[in-house]
């Protein structure tokens, strides 16, 4: 009898955590074409002009993290949190030479916080490494792609390795300083990048 409850308990989270995921995912879409609007229409198209982007040495980003995917023993699919992500290019002219974009290799940290079927805190700690490919739209705009791999560490003291697939956006306020929005698996990030 224990089992079936357990199972049936097991099914019902998994319920829930795919109806919150297509909320979430329609507020974060609405978000990143709200903030882009206006800013992409002013701004100057540079994608054909190779190597015309930021020059940079290392971008350093603060973010906070929203996580849609269900934990362990976890009764919320979603959880929160902060992060921190150094990003260092690779290639300053990437891989298609006719367009602008670059190359980078990224690596940092997420504190996800999940509330749990017993009442108690769930953390998890994601240590993502990607590589981040980026193309460089306008003087003000780039998207970038990043595939890569976490380390994820849970309070429970287990230790997991999980794929990292994230798209993302990148809007430079000054030369220095941008947004920066990411979305994939397994977070979704909204934050703040210095570019040094």
């Amino acid at each position: 009898m224990k089992l079936a409850t357990t199972r049936s308990d097991a099914r019902n989270a998994s319920r829930g955590a795919r109806r919150s995921l297509g909320p979430a995912a329609l507020a974060a879409g609405l978000l990143l074409a709200a903030v882009a609007a206006a800013p992409l229409a002013e701004a100057r198209w540079t994608i054909r002009e190779v190597g015309n982007h930021p020059d940079y040495n290392l971008e350093l980003e603060f973010h906070f993290a929203l996580s849609l995917v269900q934990g362990p023993y976890v009764s919320s699919g979603t959880g929160f949190g902060p992060g921190a992500r150094i990003t260092a290019p690779v290639l300053q002219n990437g891989f298609v030479t006719t367009i602008n974009n670059s190359v980078a290799i990224s690596f940092g940290v997420d504190w996800i916080h999940f509330s749990s079927f017993a009442k108690t805190n769930v953390d998890d700690f994601y240590l993502p490494l990607v590589l981040q490919w980026n193309f460089w739209l306008t003087d003000e705009w780039s998207v970038f792609g990043e595939p890569g791999l976490a380390l994820v560490l849970r309070t429970n003291r287990s230790t997991t390795a999980a794929p990292v697939l994230n798209a993302g956006a990148r809007w430079l306020l000054t030369d220095d300083f941008a947004v920066v929005l990411r979305g994939g698996y397994p977070v979704v990030t909204v934050g703040l990048s210095f570019i040094n």
